[in-house]
């Protein structure tokens, strides 16, 4: 895959060109050769039955529903019926990207809140019985018909969470971006990190 460079100015902290993520996106459609109207087309589910090892083949029970501990309080589980499970067993993205693969988390981490991870964008709309409402009860209300609304404009913020300066030493923001085209890390692979 060719390699993309953006110039964003002749300084870091030259205001005079600062690209928004629709730029960065251009530049990576054009290295990629891709266009607009092929990241939106619809990706047919492929079916294709899951090869497991032996390791989580321990995941599951006789009749090949996962299985969870008593105490287990996961969404994953709250959500994941044996009736939804059957139906979205067989799909998978055009990338290989399982219903095994989006709860293996889930299963080896029986305290996990969540339990489940997406392999790319195509997963949500291959798994959207499961993650529709998944998404939705974790947001508390939050649709998929709803907008997520970002504001950074920090002078919003009326609040001092430590007015003498005693407690906070450090704060660390985790940022991630997804990029359309692109694996999430759960997924992606050594080369796509690499350009």
């Amino acid at each position: 895959m060719p390699r993309a460079t953006m110039i964003v100015g002749p300084a870091l902290n030259d205001d005079s060109f600062r690209p928004n993520l629709t730029d960065v996106l251009e530049v990576l459609k054009a290295a990629r050769g891709t266009s607009e109207a092929d990241e939106n087309k619809p990706q047919e589910p492929l079916e294709q039955p899951w090869v497991l090892d032996d390791v989580a083949k321990k995941l599951y029970g006789v009749d090949g529903f996962p299985l969870f501990s008593v105490d287990n309080t996961s969404l994953l589980k709250k959500t994941l019926s044996r009736e939804l499970f059957l139906r979205l067993k067989p799909l998978r993205t055009s990338s290989g990207f399982t219903l095994h693969d989006v709860i293996k988390s889930g299963l080896e981490n029986q305290d996990s809140k969540m339990g489940v991870y997406a392999g790319d964008k195509e997963t949500y709309a291959v798994f959207k019985e499961f993650f529709d409402p998944l998404i939705e009860s974790y947001q508390g209300a939050f649709s998929p018909f709803d907008n997520h609304i970002s504001d950074y404009d920090s002078r919003k913020l009326h609040c001092n969470m430590d007015p003498q300066g005693k407690y906070i030493l450090s704060v660390r923001a985790r940022v991630a971006r997804n990029i359309s085209g692109y694996a999430f890390s759960t997924l992606i692979n050594r080369q796509d990190r690499l350009s």
